[in-house]
């Protein structure tokens, strides 16, 4: 949901603007206009995101213990640093607190780096749970400057740049988790980095930018598999390529198709291997902890499915966006397909498969 506000918003505004200069006859928009600062944009914006914190409380709720919604799988998560701190064990040995069947407790599910470099800084510290706290709300922090700086280069806009950031930082899903303990708001953040280095890389051609924008998104399918749903849609990008459909007037995106499915390849190899082995560990040590297959569908009954759409709707009205900007979003979906011709092809594609 997040991912796709994102899409739509600068997808309509570089249509808006596109259209504008249209209108009034500007050939081509000038990169220094009063809204337009990338030198100093960022302090700007560590400024605006500090002020929001404070509004949220971060300062009060970055020290406190596990509570509230969500309760059993924050735990979940702390145990896996604090077993990794008091057990000393290696990096592929995660266990939690449920000692499951066989008393070890050793169990697994999102790739737990951010556990283990928290009993790392227990080791040099003492165990609290703000420490985890602060380094989620560092990969955020980190995560949300990468979507500024994409929208502002796209745009070449810092203001809707800004304002884009402001209103994905209103979405009570997003504020509750960004500074706690699950790995949903962490994978999204790299998600969010993996796009700034895409854009990069669709901006400048060089290599480099897409390994970085494949390292990204290693890191935010390990920690949640879902986050791998904006990694399909530049893969998408560049298999219609491949059978030949032009996003751009002038050249490809990707020009050296051969080479430049390397990253893809390595993303893909990555996530199953890893999928792979968290099956073979569970299955070893305490199968059932952890959800690692699917439930479909077609396995409930027709009161439940109804129950599950009850929730669905709930979730959307008022968990990750109110009501009116559901609404905001349904509009700015209309528009970009009104003044679809006036996008970027690419752009427009990527809006499409989110």
């Amino acid at each position: 949901m997040e991912l796709l506000l994102f899409a739509l918003m600068i997808n309509f505004v570089a249509q808006f603007k596109t259209v504008n200069s249209m209108k009034f006859g500007i050939q081509k928009e000038s990169p220094r206009g009063m809204l337009y600062f990338p030198k100093y944009s960022v302090w700007i914006f560590v400024i605006v995101f500090a002020a929001i914190s404070l509004i949220y409380n971060y300062d009060e709720i970055i020290f406190l213990p596990a509570q509230s919604i969500h309760l059993w799988r924050q735990c979940d998560c702390l145990s896996q640093a604090m077993t990794y701190y008091t057990n000393g064990t290696s990096f592929f040995e995660p266990a939690v607190y449920n000692l499951g069947s066989d008393g070890t407790g050793k169990a697994v599910s999102d790739f737990p780096v951010i556990f283990f470099i928290t009993a790392k800084i227990w080791n040099i510290t003492v165990p609290n749970e703000s420490v985890m706290r602060i380094i989620n709300m560092i990969i955020f922090l980190a995560g949300m400057l990468a979507l500024f700086k994409t929208a502002e280069k796209v745009l070449k806009d810092s203001f809707f740049a800004l304002f884009i950031v402001i209103l994905l930082f209103s979405s009570p899903f997003l504020v509750y988790y960004a500074n706690n303990f699950l790995m949903d708001v962490p994978a999204f953040s790299f998600a969010l980095i993996g796009f700034y280095y895409f854009m990069r890389f669709y901006f400048s051609k060089k290599r480099l930018y897409l390994y970085l924008f494949a390292l990204s998104f290693v890191i935010a399918g390990l920690l949640k598999i879902s986050s791998l749903l904006g990694f399909f849609a530049v893969f998408g990008i560049y298999f219609l390529e491949v059978i030949g459909v032009k996003f751009s007037t002038d050249q490809k995106i990707f020009q050296n198709p051969i080479k430049q499915v390397i990253p893809f390849v390595l993303v893909f190899i990555i996530q199953i291997t890893w999928f792979l082995w968290v099956r073979h560990y569970n299955a070893t040590y305490n199968q059932g902890i952890f959800l690692t297959h699917i439930i479909p569908v077609w396995s409930l009954s027709a009161s439940e499915i109804m129950e599950v759409f009850q929730h669905l709707n709930e979730h959307f009205k008022w968990d990750y966006f109110r009501p009116e900007i559901s609404v905001f979003i349904m509009l700015l979906f209309f528009g970009t397909l009104l003044f679809r011709k006036y996008v970027n092809t690419a752009l427009q594609t990527l809006s499409n498969f989110w």
